[in-house]
């Protein structure tokens, strides 16, 4: 009785072991379509509202927590206000509360004008 047993569960276990890893990918490529149909609404929201000032980053960190990380830049950090009225509008409200959102500066490129405009050589 001992030996069918084990010699089912070795006959068994690959099967096991593929189910359990396809379930896997299938959750990883849910939580993946569920990040880029969040990031797509939220960046839409923000320029139908503000204009393409800013292009927010959603992530799902660990234990399901949702991140929306927006890089405002310093000289229009006035622009914050209404970048996150728009953000929450475009999330729907049972997300809200397991969603952390976070508003930093953008780092700026060296060599990048300070001022956005046009560097003239001379």
């Amino acid at each position: 009785m001992l030996t069918l047993l084990t010699v089912t569960l070795v006959i068994l276990a690959p099967f096991a072991v593929v189910a359990g890893l396809l379930a896997l990918a299938a959750y990883r490529d849910r939580v993946r379509e569920e990040r880029r149909v969040r990031q797509i609404a939220v960046t839409e929201a923000i320029h139908r509202e503000v204009g393409p000032v800013v292009a927010p980053v959603v992530r799902r960190r660990i234990w399901g927590r949702w991140q929306l990380l927006i890089e405002l830049p310093p000289e229009r950090a006035a622009l914050g206000g209404a970048v996150l009225g728009a953000a929450q509008r475009a999330l729907d409200a049972p997300v809200a509360p397991s969603l952390e959102i976070v508003l930093v500066p953008r780092r700026r490129l060296p060599g990048a004008p300070v001022s956005g405009g046009v560097r003239r050589w001379t």
